[in-house]
């Protein structure tokens, strides 16, 4: 974005941000959080021209806001339970794309609500998937510099070994080493397999120990963190202890410990580990061992969700999240196209289209083509504002909930309210059975037989953002700019 008026790029900037803030989380609504905050934007600095207070309309403003998100949360969305519900979901995200979209929702669906999808892109073939089980870590390998000329690395059947407790000198790791040297040496593989140290952090000179073996090809040795893994980052550790096999998670006292004598059986083993910038994916073997001890990973932490008296407590969750991605898999989906630029737009919609897709299975799927803040709008007329200001506030949103359907029926050359007049909600409607405007027949038609579907979470995200930035805007009184000199 750039304009000749500097002030007016500010303005346009607010916007920019609110639409990267929407397209972070759910990956789509960014026309619809631009047309919400003109329009908020607009209709408030009209209002407020005419002699209205400004803090009373935006009080009425985030209140309606407010209604309208609990609304569409509670009455106007429904759990995604089903993978041709999720189809729909990601057709409608992918442009319409019904190939892609089949493809991504049979990924999502198999891989879980806190599963990862992996996309890979080339220029032959053709579009697929394949499901494995998996765990992923929402960090990465230490060694930055490992990552500059490869968009990833992939290592095949590495030893792992598990750290409670920050690792900082290298003879808290130089037992293991001398341990998988020996080992591979009697092995006299011509590739060695790679030792993989997994800890909450490296400093000092352990980091410098791992990258001078690696420059020295002895055979590779890689730094996992898991700083970002969660908050229970002691329980986490000990699911991938399971998904491994590894012996042990080692703490402060136990991994200096020379006089201990490393067996091969205290190396937790997986079928591949997938390192990118900020992303560890570890892929556990596909054998019947790693599956029973999985499932009895799993089974323990049903038992201890079971001894909880409450199932909602911060606990609880807790212990759900770590089963979930035990139990989630990890899908890899290739992506092709014969140009750049067609793989380019091709991937662009297949990030909306997954991103869509994990939004949906978390929080439900609405009604697509406007329909869902047209109708989202009675949860405005129930409101009693506390004076006429902030009445205002509340008209303004509701005439700003009518403008993503007003934009979306006038690109199809047709009079909104004569078509919103042909499709009014009956009594009883959900999801399911809302008739909305078909941009491509140009007649009404049932939302959901016609797979035009939002996820939920796009459309209370883009209503959500747009309020804040035209909050923002209207309480900017005054703005600095930097003029380059000529």
């Amino acid at each position: 974005l750039c304009t000749e008026d500097l002030v007016e790029q500010i303005g346009a900037t607010q916007v920019q941000r609110a639409c990267l803030q929407t397209v972070a989380r759910p990956c789509d609504g960014t026309t619809a959080c631009a047309i919400l905050a003109l329009s908020l934007f607009a209709g408030a600095r009209k209002r407020i021209e005419q002699g209205s207070n400004t803090f009373r309309i935006i009080k009425g403003m985030q209140r309606a806001s407010n209604a309208v998100v609990q609304y569409i949360q509670e009455e106007l969305s429904i759990p995604v339970d089903n993978e041709e519900l999720l189809r729909k979901i990601a057709t409608t995200a992918a442009n319409n794309d019904e190939n892609l979209g089949a493809l991504i929702s049979e990924a999502a669906y198999q891989a879980g609500r806190n599963g990862v999808i992996l996309v890979e892109n080339k220029y032959q073939g053709v579009d697929e998937f394949k499901w494995t089980m998996g765990y992923h870590i929402p960090y990465g390998v230490i060694d930055k510099e490992l990552l500059l000329n490869a968009p990833e690395i992939r290592l095949n059947s590495p030893r792992v070994v598990f750290f409670a407790d920050p690792i900082e000198h290298d003879r808290q790791i130089g037992s293991f080493v001398r341990a998988w040297t020996e080992h591979n040496k009697a092995l006299k593989n011509a590739t060695p397999y790679p030792l993989v140290f997994v800890a909450p952090a490296f400093r000092g000179n352990a980091v410098s120990t791992i990258m001078r073996n690696n420059i020295q090809h002895q055979f590779p040795i890689y730094g996992i963190s898991t700083k970002g893994l969660s908050e229970d980052s002691l329980g986490a550790l000990e699911d991938l202890r399971a998904i491994s096999g590894a012996a042990e998670i080692y703490d402060r006292k136990r991994f200096g410990d020379a006089t201990k004598k490393i067996m091969h059986s205290d190396f937790g083993i997986v079928d591949g580990l997938i390192l990118r910038d900020g992303e560890t994916y570890f892929i556990p073997n596909d054998d019947a061992p790693t599956h029973k001890r999985m499932t009895k990973q799993a089974n323990i932490l049903q038992a201890q969700m079971d001894a909880l008296e409450d199932d909602t407590s911060e606990k609880y969750e807790a212990f759900k999240h770590r089963k979930s991605k035990i139990t989630t898999g990890v899908c890899i989906l290739q992506v092709t196209a014969s140009t750049e630029g067609e793989l380019r737009e091709k991937l662009d919609r297949v990030d909306d289209a997954q991103r869509a897709c994990f939004a949906a299975l978390e929080y439900g799927a609405s009604v697509g083509g406007g329909l869902t803040y047209v109708d989202a709008r009675k949860a405005i007329d129930a409101l009693e504002p506390s004076n006429e200001d902030e009445r205002i506030g509340f008209s303004i949103v509701r005439e700003a909930l009518f403008e993503p359907f007003k934009t979306l029926v006038s690109n199809c050359g047709a009079n909104p309210e004569r078509v919103l007049d042909t499709i009014p909600r009956q009594e009883g409607d959900t999801v399911r059975t809302r008739r909305i405007f078909d941009g491509l027949t140009k007649h009404p038609r049932i939302g959901y037989e016609a797979d035009i579907l939002d996820a939920t979470l796009v459309l209370t995200e883009a209503l959500r953002n747009a309020t804040s930035t035209a909050v923002v805007l209207l309480n900017t009184k005054a703005s600095l700019t930097y003029t380059h000199p000529k």
